[in-house]
């Protein structure tokens, strides 16, 4: 990132900030002032509607700023789909594992199978785009701030992507008053940093949106819990949020085994080729 480079892209992130955290805040207001809040589809499109507001606008100020699209800035090696769909088995088996040790008094949740139905839609459509709006704003955007070409800077900005993604899971977060603070924190700290880390050394934010879209649609429609600040209506529902330590356990697996496999097949191409 050139010095000249750098006033447009701390502007575009405030900017950003400003539209996920107001702009965005105003249409979810004038949204549940329509329809009603306690009513699930509607509730999950409430709280939704900031990271809406985030994607679009990451779109057009990147288009404005950097005249790209968000494809360029968020991947600069194209990686094959493989790998991808690699990571996303990894992510899935070992929150699957987990999930089967964590959660206890696990239940049906209670939704008829209409509302089951449009809300898988709605969550596939959702997530994703959810996924990739913070992803952009806490690492890809971040990461291009300061030059990574050293170790220390890519600790140092995953260190910051870390803070900054706490903060901004902190706030009206219903988890921290049913779960250990320091615990809830040091797993949000703890995917900020890994993700920011595992995107800035492979050049390829790509890898962190798979993992955080396949952790997102788990609670989302496999097993969530009552207490989720992100009401949805998956197959099994639990009274408890699941251990925020055993969380972070597996969420450093899930980087590991990531790093691990995208390392040896980087590898393996630079051999065959």
């Amino acid at each position: 990132m050139q010095k000249k480079e750098i006033l447009p892209l701390l502007l575009l992130i405030i900017f950003l900030l400003f539209s996920w955290q107001l702009i965005g805040g105003i249409f979810m207001l004038a949204f549940i002032s329509f329809f009603p809040s306690n009513e699930i589809i509607a509730s999950y499109l409430s709280v939704n509607i900031p990271s809406l507001t985030l994607f679009i606008f990451s779109i057009i100020g990147t288009r404005v700023v950097f005249n790209c699209s968000l494809n360029t800035m968020i991947s600069e090696r194209k990686h094959k789909g493989g790998s991808y769909l690699i990571t996303a088995l990894i992510a899935f088996a070992l929150i699957f594992l987990s999930s089967i040790i964590s959660y206890k008094n696990l239940s049906l949740d209670q939704h008829t199978i209409k509302i089951k139905l449009i809300m898988l839609f709605i969550v596939l459509a959702i997530t994703p785009i959810q996924c990739i709006s913070e992803e952009y704003l806490f690492r890809v955007l971040l990461s291009r701030i300061i030059n990574t070409d050293k170790n220390s800077s890519k600790l140092l900005i995953s260190f910051i992507s870390g803070l900054l993604f706490l903060f901004a899971h902190m706030v009206n977060n219903p988890e921290f008053k049913v779960s250990s603070y320091f615990l809830l924190s040091l797993y949000y700290f703890t995917f900020g940093f890994l993700a920011m880390y595992l995107g800035i050394h492979f050049s390829d934010f790509t890898y962190p949106i798979v993992i955080h879209i396949v952790n997102n649609l788990y609670s989302a429609l496999i097993v969530g819990y009552k207490d989720s600040p992100l009401k949805s209506a998956p197959i099994f529902i639990s009274d408890k949020i699941p251990s925020p330590l055993l969380s972070t356990v597996t969420l450093i697996c899930i980087f590991a085994f990531t790093y691990h496999y995208v390392k040896k097949w980087e590898l393996k191409f630079i051999e065959e080729n």
